[in-house]
């Protein structure tokens, strides 16, 4: 009887130093880790580029100016840049902005003005992100209980820079409605790829 109580108290201390070391393993150790949307955007330098602009509290604010006489001017922009690698290529910049699905307004008029690396060239394009679309917006995952969406749209397709170094990027936000803030937004970035050669 006692050699069967040992037996089964070995098997007991046994069973427990496995539980143990195993719930002390890395949680990454043998599955995947989660991308980040930031990290579903990457590009390789040789390729191109992507900067991301992340909202404080997921707010969108015009900057306040103020003039010497105390007049106030608003600048409704956030600018973004990127080292273009290659002044031969042509490149695809895209437009990626993620949002929840509470944001607080309709839409928004983005208007989008690249300027090469040695600023003799500058190209406009404006679009309306509409938050509610479901052609070019997808959702990519849940932050906070709320759902996070993502709107892709390519600004200028098969671009050329004058020269190599670093482009930048001016996106002006206009809310609709007479809107100068709103809520849910996440994030705005552009993404410089390099158009492969058929």
């Amino acid at each position: 009887m006692k050699k069967n109580l040992t037996f089964y108290s070995i098997i007991s201390i046994i069973l427990i130093i496995s539980i143990v070391a195993s719930s002390c393993k890395p949680k990454e150790e043998g599955k995947e880790k989660e991308k980040t949307p930031e990290a579903e955007l990457k590009v390789e330098a040789a390729e191109g580029f992507v900067d991301t602009y992340v909202f404080p509290n997921n707010t969108f604010k015009p900057n306040k100016e103020i003039l010497p006489n105390d007049d106030i001017i608003l600048h409704p922009e956030v600018w973004l840049k990127g080292q273009i690698p290659d002044a031969e290529a042509t490149y695809d910049i895209t437009l990626v902005t993620d949002y929840y699905d509470n944001v607080d307004v309709e839409d928004c008029l983005f208007v989008v003005t690249a300027i090469s690396p040695d600023s003799a060239s500058r190209r406009t394009q404006q679009y309306k992100l509409i938050f509610n679309d479901t052609v070019q917006t997808k959702e990519i995952g849940k932050e906070g209980g709320r759902i996070l969406k993502r709107n892709t749209r390519c600004i200028f397709p098969g671009m050329k820079f004058s020269s190599t170094g670093e482009a930048r990027f001016k996106v002006e936000l206009a809310p609709g409605h007479g809107r100068f803030s709103f809520t849910g937004i996440r994030s705005l970035s552009v993404k410089a790829e390099k158009v492969k050669e058929e």
